[in-house]
């Protein structure tokens, strides 16, 4: 078994691939993990480097991940299964947006418990999944779903196909190649097939949750919808539509297949602002305990109001 100072290697930027980084913190994750954060010069892409080699990371995915990160004790929990849901929900609502589900043939990237193919298949949708945990895989299985055990890339080797709709709920930010990992999963869409994919929203979690506290080995990388909207653009994909979920926490995307285009020419994070508000926050969460108590009232507070911002939102649509 390799050592933490085995496994960890500086790689370049995972969105605009530059070696120029500025450094944020050194941190310990929940599980003990030595973690490193920084900020793309270039493009102000918040993420881990160094970080785990694709060795490790694709041991780590395909055992560790669901052991480790507790995945089978949080599905006990009626929170955590709730908000999958509603993550699963909205995110086909997003899609259904562009186009109804009845009768389309959806294929899950990452589709762990299989909530997202769940829902899909009581809206109409021929389902498929993708999951690189064996034992989840083969758990979807028994129950009837179609699903492959391993990784996109060798789904595209092994099972080649095309599909009306691919999703990935909070699965990019796991990837240590994400361009090519978007490009792969464009290459399995219809011609007129929409690729949708949700991840944390690094902005909100700053700004009213724990990051960078939170941050951990598994999360490469820290997405705006900025940051999100680039990496589609630059891998060929024409962005249809953004929106937000869990009351801003996660940014997704609906795309379709398009051109690459140049990453220069897109609106950008700004890295030393990126820098500077995550330092701060930073400086929150690890400030003595009166003071933590004080920004934590008032962080709760702020996020109280966003959320009723987004209810009502909800509600007039």
């Amino acid at each position: 078994m390799k050592s933490n100072q085995q496994i960890l290697q500086s790689y370049p930027c995972l969105l605009c691939g530059r070696n120029d980084f500025i450094h944020v913190i050194d941190w310990t994750d929940r599980h003990s993990q030595p973690v490193s954060l920084s900020v793309c010069k270039t493009c102000g892409l918040r993420q881990l480097n160094p970080r785990m080699d694709d060795e490790g990371l694709t041991q780590f995915y395909s055992s560790n991940y669901y052991k480790q990160y507790s995945m089978d004790k949080k599905s006990e929990n009626p929170t955590w299964v709730k908000r999958k849901h509603r993550i699963a929900k909205e995110i086909l609502d997003a899609v259904g947006n562009h186009r109804l589900l009845q009768g389309l043939r959806l294929l899950d990237i990452g589709c762990g418990h299989g909530f997202l193919i769940t829902e899909a298949k009581t809206r109409g949708a021929s389902v498929s999944g993708i999951e690189p945990s064996v034992r989840h895989a083969k758990r979807l299985q028994e129950r009837g779903f179609d699903v492959y055990s391993g990784s996109l890339e060798q789904y595209a080797t092994d099972q080649p196909g095309s599909y009306d709709i691919v999703t990935c709920s909070h699965v990019l930010e796991h990837s240590e190649n994400p361009g090519k990992f978007l490009q792969c999963a464009g290459s399995l869409l219809a011609r007129d097939g929409l690729l949708c994919a949700e991840v944390p929203n690094a902005e909100w979690q700053t700004n009213y949750g724990k990051h960078p506290v939170s941050i951990h080995t598994a999360h490469l990388c820290y997405h705006t919808e900025r940051s999100l909207r680039a990496l589609f653009e630059i891998s060929g994909l024409s962005v249809l539509s953004t929106s937000y979920g869990l009351h801003g926490g996660s940014v997704r995307v609906v795309s379709s297949r398009g051109f690459p285009k140049d990453l220069l020419d897109m609106e950008l994070d700004d890295p030393e602002e990126i820098r500077r508000k995550t330092l701060l926050a930073f400086k929150r969460h690890t400030a003595p305990q009166p003071v933590r108590q004080f920004w934590y009232a008032l962080r709760m507070t702020r996020k109280g109001i966003v959320k009723w911002r987004f209810k009502r939102a909800q509600n007039s649509s």
